[in-house]
């Protein structure tokens, strides 16, 4: 699968081996100006109760580390992801899937399996299809969602229609080809905590040390190789070089019927010119672009988009 990825250092190849599905939802028939529903909370609050109807099997237990079958439950696994015991110094780890939004069309939006989350493929479908029955938001708007996997049509009407093709990072990172001068588009709002501090622009130091952190982390939580290495932080930064830096705080607020109160979210935006100077910077840089950076990745927040810079 990375036999092309002789670029990258063989201490970090195994990482680039994660595979995912980016399943991209239209809400076809969502009612007039109900767009606004597909909010990040709002979305991920109907797609985690739909999941969880689909899946459990002992509603009756309130929580899942109760649950005598959470280690086999979709919904367990997606929402509620377990810390092996390995692994308890970590106070948690990623789910394997990230919410994105269309920039052109407000009633798309994606769902990208990560991992062994590309295994509950199949529920997360019917949860999807539950999803447009049941409605979204307060309005409980309904559509029917058509599922697609790049161009190519997966899932409609309740049915599958073709299987959607599992890509690696690494086999995505050598398709961006991200070297050189680049901007990177922050499309939602990064939050990312950096030596304790939640960064209100962007930080060479602190986007590369979160988005290093995230992909070991993803790979510890959810791919099929072990453990990798950690990442060496000064051997990072040698591949980047910050040209300009055009990012400005930012702050989302939304109310998490949850909670029962209005959250608010700092972070910041805007776009980012860099120089990508090695092929190890380059696929990192890629992978994010997946994987997103930062926290709030399963809220939508994190993502960027890879710009060639114009002539």
């Amino acid at each position: 699968m990375l036999d092309e990825l002789h670029l990258l250092p063989l201490l970090y190849g195994a990482v680039f081996n994660l595979e995912f599905v980016r399943l991209k939802i239209r809400t076809e028939g969502l009612p007039e100006g109900a767009a606004s529903e597909l909010r990040a909370s709002t979305v991920r609050g109907a797609f985690g109760k739909a999941l969880r109807e689909v899946a459990c099997v002992k509603p009756s237990v309130e929580r899942c580390l109760d649950c005598p079958l959470a280690d086999s439950c979709p919904y367990s696994y997606v929402f509620e992801t377990p810390i092996g015991a390995a692994w308890r110094q970590y106070p948690y780890l990623p789910h394997p899937f990230v919410l994105g939004f269309s920039r052109d069309n407000p009633q798309e939006f994606t769902i990208t399996l990560i991992g062994r989350g590309v295994n509950y493929l199949d529920p997360v479908l019917a949860a999807v299809e539950v999803m447009g029955r049941r409605g979204v938001g307060r309005g409980r708007a309904k559509f029917r969602p058509k599922v697609f996997s790049g161009d190519k049509l997966v899932f409609e009407r309740g049915r599958e229609v073709s299987r959607p093709q599992r890509v690696s990072l690494g086999e995505y990172a050598l398709r961006r080809e991200a070297r050189g001068e680049i901007r990177l588009k922050f499309i939602t709002m990064a939050r990312i905590v950096f030596r304790g501090k939640l960064l209100r622009s962007f930080s060479r130091e602190g986007f590369i040390a979160s988005l290093a952190r995230r992909l070991r982390l993803l790979n510890i939580a959810h791919g099929a190789d072990g453990a990798p290495p950690p990442f060496r932080l000064d051997e990072l930064l040698e591949g980047f070089e910050v040209l300009g830096n055009s990012t400005y705080p930012a702050q989302y607020e939304e109310y998490s019927g949850r909670q029962g109160r209005v959250i608010r979210f700092q972070g910041f935006r805007g776009e980012v010119k860099l120089l990508v100077k090695s092929p190890l910077a380059a696929s990192l840089l890629a992978a994010g672009e997946v994987i997103h950076v930062g926290k709030g990745t399963s809220y939508g927040f994190g993502e960027y988009e890879i710009k060639e810079v114009s002539p």
